[in-house]
């Protein structure tokens, strides 16, 4: 995530019992300081600029917020969701919006090689809608299977999750209860999508399955919105 304000990068590092979050400088391209204690698994990431405050998640159902100036954490909520794998802002709504993925593997890291005492909270599958300020979930929104990433297409207020489980991209209308507009197949594994509003294209880069011949290039799907 880039914080343009401030010149700053922050990249969570993923580790089963200790994560970290990476702040690198965008002008001098160094690292300016790590930031232990985010727990297992901590991979999700957004900021809401207006405010300086970013949001980091890990896969034990926390949510993280994070003063931009000094670089200290505000607070630590519990949110009733397992596995917040990736975040977006809604400037709109001052929400976090953050996928669940629900991977039966991820539970098993969680509990055989993390070994938290850990009481699992749902069953993922589902985009949540969070209140940052006390973790509170105010909407759930059901995905396809294994849901990974999501983007905001501000301008048409809608909402795209890629789901790696069923090779699917899915699209909700934001501004009609989160109603599925379309779902879209794709091959493989869906994983990270990119909306360009000039162009009225999606982007969603696709990772190769377990069976494809090794040394294979991976895709990126081009989506025309409509």
């Amino acid at each position: 995530m880039v914080d343009k304000k401030n010149n700053r990068l922050f990249a969570p590092g993923i580790w089963i019992n200790d994560s970290a979050l990476y702040v690198m400088r965008t002008d001098t391209l160094t690292v300016e300081t790590v930031i232990p204690d985010f727990g297992f698994g901590a991979s999700g990431v957004t900021l809401d600029e207006a405010r300086g405050k970013l949001y980091v998640s890990n896969m034990q159902g926390q949510l993280y917020t994070i003063d931009t100036q000094t670089l200290s954490v505000d607070s630590v909520v519990e949110v009733q969701a397992d596995q917040l794998l990736n975040l977006a802002f809604d400037k709109r709504t001052n929400r976090i919006l953050a996928v669940d993925q629900g991977a039966e593997n991820v539970n098993q890291v969680r509990e055989k090689l993390a070994k938290l005492p850990y009481q699992q909270r749902g069953k993922g599958n589902r985009v949540v809608v969070i209140n940052p300020e006390d973790g509170r979930i105010e909407k759930s929104i059901p995905t396809d299977t294994g849901p990974v990433n999501l983007a905001l297409d501000e301008k048409n207020n809608r909402l795209v999750v890629t789901n790696r489980g069923s090779g699917t991209v899915t699209i909700y209308d934001r501004n009609n209860d989160d109603r599925l507009l379309q779902t879209i197949a794709l091959p493989a594994h869906p994983n990270t999508p990119k909306i360009d509003n000039q162009l009225g294209t999606i982007f969603v880069t696709v990772k190769n399955s377990d069976t494809a011949p090794k040394g294979s290039n991976e895709s990126v799907a081009r989506i025309l919105v409509p």
